[in-house]
């Protein structure tokens, strides 16, 4: 075991004091993920959950969940329980659940004590009402301030003496990285969602967090980087008050481009945009939830390092593909009329006609649905092209085709127009022959259920930017899709369908049993022509 912690392959491993210290402490190695109450996880704390979490895992150890809910005025019990759903359909599971406010009555000791040891003064400057400020070089007057007279000023701004901006608790420090005398405590006259109005000054991040961590025998805290000029700072507090060590490590944070995970952007676009957290071209984890990528790829894409969305799409693609159930969906319908419907079903002794199509790649008795042959079925438009130099890659008057999942191959007769607008296809049926094994293969329906499709664009051009729309067009699904969804009061999440020659459908939790919604997951792997085509039906819609 190294002397020193160390990050390695996106997860920490302990140093011999820190690892040695845990156990003294405590018996156990601990780490905690400590979010702010005051929006929705995204995709950036699941990187936090997986590495404290994987502490926690190497040394058979356990990972607290604590709400740093200091700030009364964006603190919402919602987003803890919202926050408690998200992690627990990650996988995760907290051994205690946690919040800063628990201390609120030691922490306001341990400011007392600050101010004994002359380590803290009351300080009445306007611009303090920021953590820090390395640009301000004008010492306060108050630096000097006598302890009894800062004792009695702390109990006064706890007594209700003074508004907000009028006073702050300052610790009289300077660090190596230039921060000055930051901000303990301050006033805020606001109720706070667990403790109400009991308490009218609240304690910082910079003074809670390294006197929880202490309290909580954490083995270490692990933040991002833009912690490291806190570091000093943190080691300084413990020490001034003799407290019990824990280091603090930083990581790079995890940036994906052109999407937003900053919650000041977030809260600030909701209503200008979107409805709620939840929206599917977020990165928000409850977004990614709705979108339906599956709480492995998440996972997968953190513990693995990448950055890009299209990454995440790739893993979410490898997940699906051998668990999702298979669909036949048209998503530009074109109605063909098969002339020779009774020949077929006279000579298969069977009315209406059915086959037998495997639910995933590999077919089984067990794993497969029977769907029938009506004697109308419904192909993409983009699938049938009146040029005989397309007969290589669709329907065409020159060529033929053969039905996805059936031994049957179909033919046009005869094309039906409508002011010049090409409305339905005549077309015959014949069983497949063995030299018809390289013909090209459509998907298609019969008797089908209308279906709403949405397609989702994740990009954002800047913070600022509001989100693109989402795309919506109506498709025809075989009738076993919606046959075995779940719709109920209580919405099932990663209803996922494997839509054959198009995309991973997810169903929305808007969905009705009068309508049925679904998002685009992602798309499969196509080739650049079919998706072109695609992609064209939503934006003509």
């Amino acid at each position: 075991m190294a002397t020193e912690g160390y990050f390695r392959h996106g997860q920490y491993f302990l140093g011999r004091q820190e690892y040695v210290g845990s156990l003294e402490r405590c018996g156990v190695v601990r780490t905690r993920f400590p979010p702010e109450p005051n929006g929705p996880l995204h995709i950036g704390h699941a990187k936090a959950l997986h590495v404290n979490f994987s502490v926690a895992e190497t040394y058979k150890g356990e990972c607290i969940l604590r709400f740093d809910d200091t700030n009364p005025i964006t603190a919402r019990k919602h987003h803890c329980m919202n926050a408690i759903e998200m992690i627990n359909w990650l996988g995760y599971k907290p051994s205690n659940i946690t919040f800063t406010s628990d201390y609120f009555e030691i922490l306001f000791n341990f400011a007392l004590t600050m101010i004994y040891k002359g380590k803290a003064y009351v300080c009445h400057l306007e611009y303090v009402n920021i953590p820090f400020d390395k640009k301000v070089s004008v010492e306060s007057p108050w630096r000097t301030r006598p302890v009894e007279e800062n004792i009695r000023e702390f109990y006064r701004m706890f007594g209700g003496s003074y508004v907000e901006g009028q006073a702050v608790l300052k610790m009289k420090v300077k660090t190596r990285s230039g921060i000055k005398d930051p901000v303990a405590y301050r006033i805020i006259s606001q109720p706070h969602y667990r403790t109400k109005m009991h308490w009218l000054v609240y304690p910082t991040y910079d003074f809670s967090h390294p006197i929880v961590d202490s309290l909580e025998a954490i083995s270490v805290s692990l933040c991002t980087t833009e912690f490291v000029s806190h570091r000093a700072l943190y080691e300084w507090v413990q020490k001034t008050l003799d407290l019990p060590k824990v280091s603090q490590r930083e990581q790079k944070k995890l940036v994906v481009p052109f999407t937003i995970m900053s919650k000041r952007y977030l809260v600030g676009l909701l209503g200008r945009g979107f409805t709620d957290f939840d929206d599917p071209r977020l990165v928000t984890l409850a977004g990614l939830r709705r979108r339906g990528i599956p709480p492995q790829a998440i996972c997968k894409f953190v513990a693995l390092g990448f950055h890009e969305y299209s990454q995440l799409l790739d893993i979410t693609r490898e997940i699906l593909y051998p668990v999702s159930p298979h669909r036949l969906v048209v998503l530009d319908p074109l109605i063909c009329h098969v002339m020779n419907y009774d020949d077929l079903a006279s000579a298969a002794r069977e009315y209406p006609l059915t086959v037998r199509i495997p639910e995933f790649d590999t077919f089984s008795q067990t794993s497969s649905r029977v769907v029938g042959i009506a004697r109308h079925i419904y192909i993409n438009k983009f699938d049938f092209s009146k040029n005989e130099k397309d007969k290589k890659h669709c329907l065409t008057p020159f060529s033929e085709v053969h039905l996805r999942g059936t031994d049957y191959v179909m033919q046009v007769t005869h094309l039906h127009h409508s002011q010049d607008k090409l409305i339905g296809l005549d077309v015959y049926l014949r069983k497949v022959l063995m030299k018809d094994r390289r013909m090209k293969v459509l998907t298609w329906v019969c008797n089908p259920a209308k279906i709403k499709v949405h397609l989702i664009d994740s990009r954002f051009q800047d913070q600022g930017s509001q989100p693109a729309p989402i795309l919506s067009a109506t498709a025809l699904a075989e009738h076993s899709l919606v046959s075995t969804l779940k719709i109920s009061a209580e919405f099932t999440y990663g209803q996922t369908y494997q839509a054959e020659r198009f995309a991973f459908l997810t169903l929305d939790p808007a969905s009705t049993l009068n309508e049925y919604i679904f998002n685009i997951t992602c798309l499969l792997n196509l080739h650049s022509q079919l998706q072109a085509s695609l992609l064209k039906v939503f934006h003509q819609n």
